[in-house]
């Protein structure tokens, strides 16, 4: 079966603004770039810098529900799945990433790693954020709940880690861990609506 060369998803509010995410086809691998949209135009946010190994992406996009993507891969040991689903309402564009890692016994720990795009500017947000300034317009990186029992339903799933120029996004594991080789979690990009 031949692979989507490129498949993408946006959350935009009513205005065309918000954020999309672009996964494309770089050898092996899919390379992920995160946009800024504003009214239809956009401009990168971060693209990958880590080699996440992602082989296999599709759109789903079924009749009754949000579309999303999916993708699969395995690389060093590890076992990836990934799901992308846009939130949106009138003023509100959001993309959640979940992910999940199945690690082999001397696999590395996965991390997702992003260099930020020339002329963004990046700042901590609060607790587990990030705050992004492009092009006149603000955008939150953060990260997130995965209810994955009631006990940890508002525990958030993995640390960031701020560099100067990039962003390492690391799961905790515990108390998302599904088993003793499988970790969970999830971040989320946001469009900051203006206040004007």
């Amino acid at each position: 079966m031949a692979r989507n060369k490129s498949v993408e998803i946006d959350a935009l509010d009513r205005d065309g603004c918000g954020v999309r995410a672009a996964f494309t086809l770089s050898g092996d691998y899919y390379a992920t770039t995160i946009f800024a949209v504003i009214n239809g135009a956009s401009s990168p946010l971060l693209e990958s810098q880590s080699k996440t190994p992602l082989q296999e992406a599709v759109r789903h996009a079924p009749a009754d529900s949000r579309p999303a993507l999916l993708l699969t891969g395995s690389g060093e040991g590890n076992y990836w799945s990934a799901t992308v689903t846009p939130m949106t309402d009138i003023h509100f564009a959001l993309l959640g990433f979940d992910f999940a890692c199945r690690r082999g016994r001397s696999a590395p720990p996965p991390v997702v790693e992003y260099r930020f795009a020339p002329d963004v500017a990046a700042e901590p947000h609060y607790e587990n954020g990030v705050l992004l300034r492009a092009h006149g317009r603000e955008y939150l990186l953060r990260a997130a709940e995965m209810p994955t029992s009631l006990s940890t339903e508002h525990v958030t799933t993995c640390q960031l880690q701020l560099s100067p120029s990039s962003i390492r996004i690391e799961p905790l594991g515990s108390p998302h861990v599904t088993t003793r080789s499988t970790v969970q979690w999830r971040f989320e990009v946001s469009a900051i609506r203006s206040r004007a």
